[in-house]
């Protein structure tokens, strides 16, 4: 467990080595393009301050070349507010007197039709108090398997888990193929995207314009995500393609020999 690899770490020898670092240690990370653990303490020591500009500007260039100027936005939703804890910053702690709920599947399947008919959210968090005995492993792999026809992206944040549950979750995901799921879902979007200016036109009459709903459709699309999602997706596509030729090739030399 994460708990015994804390345990083999001296804080205060860990504590001494960040604070040995000197200036010099510090430019030598900022020039790195790939930095190791030396590095980081570097950063983080008391010689990193006058470099906190730097470091900042660092930051936003590599945010930027990773991400480009978008916003991830997701939609949270909470399954169940049933908890055993006592963590006195959360509404949910076991003292705090409210009616607790663990959704039904039947009741999960709602909130996600209700989710999509708000707009076409992709990105869902899933989140939960901390009862195992009652809503643990199981009851969140299966409202990840319910959630799989309608969104292309999954979360969860959920109780801490041992590594065979995180191993549980992360098999439950293993044929979730979110590429496949976001080409068919684009296939659909003109024809849909169609008869809702239909509808729009309709609407407005004499009072409606093409360059206005052009105009909204980019807002729109920006506003939820879509641009970000579809760079991921084509990244993610080209990847996938470079790998099925560089199999066929292997495939095509072991025939010829």
């Amino acid at each position: 467990m994460f708990s015994d690899e804390l345990e083999k770490i001296s804080w205060e020898e860990t504590t001494d080595r960040i604070h040995s670092k000197t200036d010099a240690d510090v430019r030598r990370a900022l020039s790195k393009e790939h930095c190791d653990v030396e590095d980081f303490m570097a950063l983080i020591s008391p010689a990193a301050v006058p470099y906190l500009e730097t470091m900042a500007r660092l930051s936003k260039k590599y945010t930027e070349e990773r991400f480009g100027k978008t916003i991830s936005m997701f939609v949270p939703l909470y399954i169940t507010n049933s908890c055993t804890n006592s963590c006195v910053y959360c509404g949910f702690h076991i003292s705090n007197p409210m009616p607790r709920t663990i959704l039904t599947e039947e009741e999960i399947v709602n909130e996600y039709k209700a989710i999509k008919k708000l707009a076409p959210f992709e990105n869902l968090l899933l989140v939960t108090g901390e009862n195992p005995a009652k809503a643990g492993v199981p009851y969140i792999a299966r409202a990840l398997d319910l959630a799989k026809p309608y969104f292309s992206n999954l979360k969860i944040e959920v109780m801490p888990l041992k590594a065979e549950e995180y191993a549980e979750l992360k098999e439950q995901a293993s044929g979730f193929d979110s590429l496949q799921l976001y080409l068919e879902r684009k296939a659909l979007r003109p024809d849909r995207e169609k008869a809702a200016a239909q509808r729009i036109e309709a609407a407005y009459g004499d009072k409606f314009s093409w360059w206005l709903m052009e105009s909204g459709l980019r807002d729109v699309s920006g506003y939820l995500d879509e641009y970000a999602q579809e760079k991921t997706m084509d990244r993610e596509l080209r990847q996938r393609r470079r790998s099925e030729r560089l199999e066929r090739k292997m495939k095509n030399r072991d025939m010829e020999r």
